[in-house]
């Protein structure tokens, strides 16, 4: 009798094994199958022969993906004032000191955004920057260059990237802060101060989607974006992530290619 209830014992124990489901590699059913029941590599990529994601992507702090979205951070970087953050701002200054300037210092403006919700496997296909600006006092052309070294929104300042990390050059100038290629040129025309302020769309070059597409690839290199006009005469001042009005803020749009 005894006997009998061991070989009962042994062929339940078969057919548990023989039924499980478990993937290999100590991963879960879940994590090694997707939705149509084919198999999901490590990381969670699609298969293959899965059909690439298309759409478009914004990031503007309080407005999109979500409005809890809080990913947006600007500041500027201040010559005449060296040792001071500016990230509290609710608005950025850019400047130069060219022929004409009333100055002889420069600001430089800082941007990024951390990039969310975009599917593995995406490819971008265009990107758009959008701005506010306050005021501008001459036709004048701003560039936008990637950054190359990470900042703090909170601690950043014409000498340091961050508490104890200073640029390799002030302002953000050396080859270890900055790329030199410029991304996207904003052109500013003259506009005197007035309720309606100006809103302008920097359609970024093929650089720039190469750029970006790193960011996906790799969020460890989003290290964002300057805006300078060092050869310009006067200040073009925008409104910052912290600016009250969230449809104001500096926008990001990444159109994925079809």
């Amino acid at each position: 009798m005894r006997t009998g209830w061991i070989a009962f014992a042994v062929l339940l124990a078969a057919c548990a094994t023989a039924g499980s489901s478990d993937p290999p590699d100590g991963g879960s059913a879940e994590d090694a199958l997707g939705a149509d029941g084919t198999h999901v590599p490590d990381g969670g990529a699609p298969p293959a022969d899965a059909p690439r994601p298309t759409g478009t992507f914004a990031f503007q702090n309080g407005v999109s993906p979500t409005p809890s979205y809080t990913g947006a951070t600007d500041t500027f970087l201040n010559e005449a004032d060296p040792n001071r953050p500016n990230g509290d701002h609710d608005f950025v200054i850019i400047d130069g000191a060219g022929p004409g300037a009333f100055g002889t210092k420069d600001l430089h403006g800082l941007f990024r955004w951390e990039l969310s919700g975009i599917p593995a496997g995406a490819v971008v296909g265009k990107v758009t920057v959008i701005v506010t600006s306050i005021q501008n006092t001459d036709d004048q052309t701003y560039d936008i260059v990637a950054m190359r070294r990470s900042w703090s929104e909170g601690e950043a300042t014409w000498k340091l990237s961050k508490t104890g990390a200073p640029w390799q050059t002030g302002g953000a100038r050396g080859d270890m802060d900055r790329d030199d290629a410029v991304l996207g040129r904003l052109a500013v025309p003259w506009l005197i101060p007035e309720p309606e302020d100006r809103r302008h769309e920097i359609v970024l070059g093929a650089e720039a989607i190469e750029l970006v597409q790193g960011w996906i690839d790799d969020p460890a290199t989003n290290q964002g974006l300057m805006l300078i006009g060092d050869d310009n005469a006067n200040a073009l001042d925008l409104k910052s992530s912290e600016t009250t009005d969230p449809v104001q803020r500096p926008r990001l749009v990444i159109e994925l290619a079809p």
